[in-house]
């Protein structure tokens, strides 16, 4: 069997492998200690995502419009922002010496301390409906302009995966404009794209992505995510 690449196990893991890849993968596992061991630590990974889900989630209409949807995402989006700001104040003291001093380059990466009582806030964007896409950027904006005014520290970081990566694809992305005034308005504000992601659509379907020049890139968006959740940082899938 061909030697198997990162981004095939992160799909394998992710359920998006077709059935016979999938296959060839899964015996190629049962003769491979090693491989299998890697796989079980992305699993792992991904299941410390899932567990930071919101539990519940609003009751959808029977027949949504386009517009009703919209409506319905950027309440959504609203109520999910409030109800992790209120979780962060509950718990802040308990995690304060859980907030590490992060990387020293890139927007969005200032060092910080637990002294700074600076609230951080990664968002997980895995959907490609632009609609959303629009209300859940009109929300952050909104965060990020409350906590300016009030003179409160706030740093938070937009990570596209899987089909997320949409939006922040040059030639798929409804939102450029958008990013591109956010990201020269708030330093404090970081869109993330998933190398992994990338590469799949590039192998797969021979897609070379290109994304909106005011993207970063991290090699796995999976991994990322459960890296600010240890770091203490507030998570909310999009």
């Amino acid at each position: 069997m061909k030697d198997i690449t990162s981004h095939e196990l992160h799909a394998l893991v992710d359920g998006e492998l077709p059935p016979a890849q999938q296959a060839e993968l899964l015996d190629a596992l049962r003769h491979d200690p090693e491989l299998a061991r890697e796989v079980c630590e992305l699993r792992q990974l991904k299941a410390l995502v899932q567990a930071a889900y919101p539990a519940e989630e609003p009751p959808k209409p029977a027949t949504p419009s386009r517009a009703s949807r919209g409506l319905a995402a950027a309440s959504v989006a609203l109520a999910l922002l409030v109800g992790a700001l209120s979780g962060w104040q509950l718990r802040h003291a308990a995690e304060a010496e859980r907030l590490v001093v992060l990387d020293n380059n890139g927007r969005g990466q200032a060092p910080a301390s637990a002294e700074s009582d600076e609230t951080r806030i990664v968002v997980h964007v895995t959907g490609d409906d632009m609609n959303n896409a629009s209300d859940l950027l009109d929300e952050v904006e909104g965060l990020l302009t409350a906590y300016l005014e009030d003179g409160r520290p706030l740093r938070v970081e937009v990570i596209s995966h899987g089909k997320g990566l949409a939006l922040l694809r040059e030639g798929l992305s409804t939102q450029k404009e958008r990013i591109r005034e956010l990201s020269r308005t708030f330093d404090n504000l970081t869109f993330v794209a998933c190398l992994n992601t990338m590469e799949r659509l590039r192998v797969e379907k021979g897609i070379e992505v290109q994304l909106v020049p005011e993207a970063e890139v991290t090699r796995a968006g999976i991994a990322r995510v459960v890296k600010r959740r240890r770091e203490g940082w507030t998570y909310i899938k999009a």
